[in-house]
């Protein structure tokens, strides 16, 4: 009985999605920074979190933060973002460029300057330099 019921369940959140033309119903994208909320400079320790407020660009009011995408060359890491969007919902996505705030944890393993590029378009970043004594 309770296969029945976990089969049944499964069925009606597969056909309750409205899919798009491409049968997607989550919808991933890169996107940008639009602000870093931190000094240009910052000293901390090692294994020790900084956190860093940023503000992420989304299309809609329906478009969430996902994750961030790293690129690490030495101390020098550039940092992209990627939104989530939901085009099954029933409600009506407002059209409009917003930012979600989240936080940015950078934590070192080692001693040294490390370059934080925050990607604000595809030629332009936001630069925080970080100190690890």
């Amino acid at each position: 009985m309770k296969n029945i019921i976990l089969i049944l369940f499964a069925f009606c959140l597969l056909i309750s999605c409205n899919k798009d033309d491409d049968g997607q119903c989550v919808k991933y994208t890169e996107t940008s920074f639009v602000d870093v909320n931190a000094p240009t400079t910052i000293v901390g320790a090692i294994n020790e979190n900084i956190i860093i407020e940023v503000e992420v660009a989304v299309v809609d009011s329906c478009s969430e933060f996902s994750k961030f995408i790293e690129s690490v060359s030495s101390n020098k890491i550039t940092i992209g973002v990627q939104v989530k969007n939901n085009t099954c919902i029933d409600i009506a996505c407002t059209a409009s460029t917003e930012t979600r705030t989240v936080d940015y944890t950078f934590t070192a393993q080692t001693t040294g300057n490390y370059i934080l590029k925050f990607k604000s378009s595809e030629t332009e970043f936001i630069t925080v330099n970080i100190t690890i004594e």
